[in-house]
């Protein structure tokens, strides 16, 4: 989509766009250090302050020359595949979203005896010692089959250390300071922005900013159905399961720090364990950024211009697929809007219904009120209206030559028999009969469906 905005700025016609491609100089994959001793002699590493690599009554040990790598990541990315999502809440670790991202990365290195160190408004890592009077648990154990609930836990048979390290390391680092442990990756590998780089993989994070400081998810899988993170809220702070769900283009890449980031690795420099500087790492690259207020200037809006690049990168990771298949991903976007849209359905009912049985029930719109909350639909609609924009992008794409319109029987092309479906396809609500998807899509636009649970049915969906 993005070359195409660009070319409509130069035109000064903004009246619609697809991601296409984008005629910005793409960064060059860095090259990077391979090894520890590489890394160590860089001026980078050597420079930063580091810290005592004394084994005795650190939380745990690390045996000389197990170092963070390329190959230790990619074991990271089917680690995270795999990890319980109920584990830290069986083991009453209480949770917001930047501590279960925390605990999944600081558990896989704990698990292989891999460096660890984070810093917030203190530092932890493997090698402290603040907790060397608390019982700790050979690293054999943390190897065996079904042991991690228990040595997560609080039973006698638990490595309290870890766990007392772990919750320093949750309370000491959130939102606003989860930069000085994270840098921002390279998500395009080709020039036209069409194709994911080999850093934007399941293990990083996506964070942006918002109320209460942000939210951060981890990117946990790729398949043809979308990319899917997994995380949690904020509220309550309690113990409570990790979620699943798809990833949304949201994650505002407008400054350093936020948007797809990745964990630095920590290394043994000197005698000392030190965090290596973000322009060493693998995959450092500013490129999401310059994307992002380069298609800003164009779109006019920071919303608008996350919502392109978060779409084009999760199209760029669907792409890598090697069974991807651009009319499969299509047919799949429409049955995940009418998904969205059957639940709007029975939310609009049950929201209506709600207000006429209560009619004296609050009216804020706020997250305080649980009844507003629940029955409006202004973040699901923009959830709908997003994966409309997808479909219409991917529908630009698809080939019309002669030999691809003979598969069909008409002579019309595979984006014009899908419009033509999304046209005369009906809605199935009774509270708006005859609207078809494509209308509904128009009044979500142009903003006439209404969010707000007690507004009649017929105006929620825009036909009024």
């Amino acid at each position: 989509m993005i070359q195409q905005i660009l070319k409509k700025k130069l035109r000064k016609d903004l009246l619609s766009f697809s991601i296409a491609s984008c005629a910005l100089l793409v960064l060059a994959t860095p090259t990077f250090a391979q090894t520890s001793s590489e890394l160590c002699s860089e001026t980078l590493v050597r420079k930063t302050r580091g810290y005592s690599n004394t084994q005795k009554g650190s939380v745990w040990q690390v045996p000389q020359g197990n170092d963070w790598s390329e190959d230790w990541e990619r074991k990271y990315v089917d680690w995270i595949k795999d990890f319980p999502n109920d584990l830290l809440r069986k083991a009453e670790f209480p949770l917001d979203c930047v501590r279960a991202a925390i605990a999944q990365r600081m558990i896989f290195a704990r698990v292989h005896q891999l460096p660890f160190l984070i810093v917030g408004s203190k530092k932890v890592g493997h090698f402290s010692t603040t907790w060397r009077n608390r019982s700790t648990q050979d690293w054999s154990d943390w190897k065996k089959e079904g042991r991690l609930l228990q040595l997560l836990g609080k039973s006698d048979k638990a490595d309290s250390r870890f766990r007392s390290a772990l919750l320093a390391a949750m309370r000491a680092v959130y939102t606003e300071n989860l930069k000085n442990s994270t840098y921002p990756i390279q998500i395009f590998s080709d020039e036209e922005n069409e194709i994911a780089s080999s850093f934007l993989r399941p293990g990083i994070l996506l964070l942006k900013s918002g109320l209460g400081g942000g939210h951060v998810d981890t990117l946990k899988s790729i398949d043809k159905k979308g990319v899917t993170v997994v995380g949690t809220g904020l509220f309550p702070l309690k113990p409570k399961d990790i979620f699943d769900k798809p990833m949304a283009p949201v994650y505002e890449p407008k400054k350093e720090g936020l948007g797809m980031i990745a964990w630095n690795w920590t290394i043994s420099c000197d005698g000392k364990w030190k965090m290596v500087p973000d322009k060493a790492m693998p995959g450092y690259s500013l490129q999401q950024y310059e994307i992002y207020e380069q298609v800003k200037s164009s779109v006019g809006t920071g919303e608008t211009a996350s919502q392109i690049v978060g779409s084009s990168a999760i199209r760029a990771m669907k792409k890598n697929l090697s069974d991807y298949s651009l009319q499969e991903d299509i047919d799949l976007q429409f049955d995940a809007i009418k998904d969205l849209i059957q639940k709007r359905i029975s939310t609009v009912r049950a929201g209506y219904r709600y207000y006429q049985d209560h009619p004296t029930a609050s009216r804020v719109k706020s997250r305080s009120n649980k009844q507003w909350h629940n029955f409006s639909t202004p973040e699901g609609d923009k959830k709908i209206l997003t994966r409309f924009n997808q479909l219409f992008e991917d529908l630009e794409k698809t080939p019309t030559s002669w030999w691809f319109r003979r598969i069909f029987s008409s002579h019309k092309s595979f984006k014009e028999k899908t419009m033509g479906i999304l046209q005369t396809s009906i809605i199935p609500t009774p509270d708006c009969q005859g609207i078809s998807y494509f209308e509904f899509y128009q009044a979500l636009k142009k903003g006439h469906a209404l969010h707000d649970p007690w507004e009649e049915k017929s105006a929620r969906w825009g036909c009024q």
